[in-house]
């Protein structure tokens, strides 16, 4: 009676640990499906609107469930080149990538401070031109 016991434990034992395998298994197949649907969509053309609300919510409610959130690099460059605003959301994601996963993106301090000074003094302008009127 004893030695059933211990093998009925034993095999509840191996039952379990291929049922946390699977899962995990699972997971992880989850996490390379939502990766491949992810990097599909975003290849599509996307209205401004939309594009906007991609990357201001990519590094927050995206990355987290990505196999591997380096994969966007070539999407948030592209995105950098389209200039204005969305360079400057592109940039934050960016960020989070070499801070985060370790992306090395050369010349990141250089192009954030391009992007900056024409927009500080365009504002300038306007705030200037604002008060002269």
């Amino acid at each position: 009676m004893l030695s059933v016991d211990a093998d009925d434990k034993q095999l509840k034992s191996k039952k379990r640990n291929n049922n946390v395998l699977s899962v995990a298994r699972l997971a992880k197949k989850m996490k390379l499906k939502f990766t491949k649907a992810w990097i599909a969509y975003l290849r599509l053309r996307l209205p401004l609107d939309v594009y906007k609300e991609v990357l201001v919510n990519l590094h927050q409610a995206v990355f987290p469930h990505l196999s591997n959130p380096i994969m966007l690099c070539d999407f948030l460059t592209r995105s950098y080149d389209v200039g204005g605003v969305v360079s400057v959301m592109a940039l934050n994601s960016l960020f989070v990538l070499m801070m985060e996963h370790g992306l090395e993106y050369p010349n990141f301090y250089e192009k954030l401070y391009a992007l900056l000074v024409p927009f500080h003094l365009s504002s300038w302008q306007n705030i200037v031109q604002g008060f002269s009127r």
